[in-house]
């Protein structure tokens, strides 16, 4: 029988403990992911999309529906890591499954974003009511 979860998986690279916490318990509560991963910086977060996404044998069934990628982190952060993915030729991953998760929507961050493929942005803290919407949006 198919889930009737929004998302198989859900991928959130955020090095604010309290934040991702908080995104965890949001999606946990809306029970719309079946499994949660997290990267705690950018560095982090590529090698598991590389495990996840870029492993010919894994990608089909593991790779994250939605990846949550938060723009500020020490180590790399969410710009440096969509850099790394158009340098290995990965633009199709940024526009299928990457959301930036911002705590600014500053006009020049959010047209950065756009510029390097992300279709879209939640500003923190995550919510239920921006979840709805941006389900409401894409699905």
């Amino acid at each position: 029988m198919p889930s009737s979860k929004a998302f198989k998986r859900v991928l959130i690279i955020d090095d604010d403990t309290a934040s991702t916490y908080l995104t965890k318990f949001t999606l946990e509560d809306m029970t719309i992911a079946e499994q949660m991963l997290n990267a705690k910086d950018g560095q982090e977060g590529l090698s598991q999309i590389k495990q996840y996404c870029l492993n010919e044998q894994a990608a089909s069934v593991e790779c994250p529906d939605l990846i949550l990628l938060d723009i500020n982190m020490p180590v790399m952060n969410g710009f440096e890591l969509l850099t790394q993915l158009q340098l290995i030729g990965q633009t199709n991953l940024i526009e299928a499954k990457i959301i930036a998760l911002t705590a600014s929507s500053h006009p020049r961050d959010v047209e950065q974003m756009r510029s390097m493929g992300v279709k879209d942005y939640l500003e923190k803290p995550v919510t239920e009511d921006k979840i709805r919407s941006f389900i409401d949006k894409t699905l």
